[in-house]
C-alpha cells in the first residue's frame, strides 16, 4: 500500500522537532553476529553432523578401535525477503518541512524486513510457507528439544 495523505500529514507539522519519536526502540544485535555468506546459484550446501567420532580409553598394547563421523548433505534453496514503499513526490515535497517522509518510511520498511527476519529464523516453516526459510526450531533434531511438559506449564530453570 502506498504512503497515504493522512498518513504522510502525521510527520508533517512545522512545530514539531526533527525526528520520530518511537514507540518500540529496536537493536538487531541478531543481524551483526550472524555469518552471511555470497552464494553463486539457487541453493547452499553444507553438512550436518550426524555423529562424532570419539576416542576410546586403553590399555597398554589393546588395539585402537577404527570410527569416523558421519554427515549428512542438506540443500537449502535461498530466498528472497523484499519490501516495498511507495512515496508519492508531492507528499515528499510538500510535507518534508520537519521529517523526511521518503527517510522515515524506508527506516521503518528496514525496521520491518529485520523483524521478520528475526522471526522467520527461529520459527520459519517451509513445508507451510514455500516462500520462506525453514528456522531454527525446524532445523534441530529431537534430541535438541526442551519439552516444558505435556501439562503445557512453561518452561523454567529447575
Amino acid at each position: 500500500m502506498p504512503l497515504l495523505r493522512v498518513e504522510a500529514e502525521k510527520l508533517s507539522n512545522n512545530d514539531l522537532v526533527a525526528g520520530v519519536i518511537e514507540e518500540i526502540i529496536d537493536r538487531e544485535d541478531l543481524l551483526s553476529v550472524l555469518p552471511f555468506t555470497q552464494v553463486n546459484g539457487k541453493a547452499y550446501v553444507y553438512n550436518r553432523e550426524n555423529t562424532v567420532s570419539e576416542g576410546e580409553f586403553l590399555d597398554p598394547n589393546d588395539t585402537v578401535p577404527e570410527e569416523a563421523s558421519t554427515f549428512t548433505e542438506i540443500t537449502t534453496k535461498l530466498r528472497v525477503l523484499a519490501g516495498d514503499v511507495d512515496v508519492d513526490k508531492f507528499l515528499a515535497n510538500t510535507m518534508n518541512d520537519t521529517n523526511s517522509q521518503k527517510a522515515i518510511q524506508i527506516a521503518q520498511k528496514a525496521k520491518g524486513i529485520a523483524r521478520k527476519f528475526r522471526r522467520t529464523l527461529a520459527v520459519g516453516n517451509a513445508a507451510v510457507n514455500a516462500k520462506e526459510f525453514d528456522g531454527v526450531s525446524r532445523l534441530v533434531v529431537n534430541d535438541q528439544i526442551i519439552s516444558a511438559g505435556t501439562n503445557g506449564n512453561a518452561l523454567t530453570l529447575s
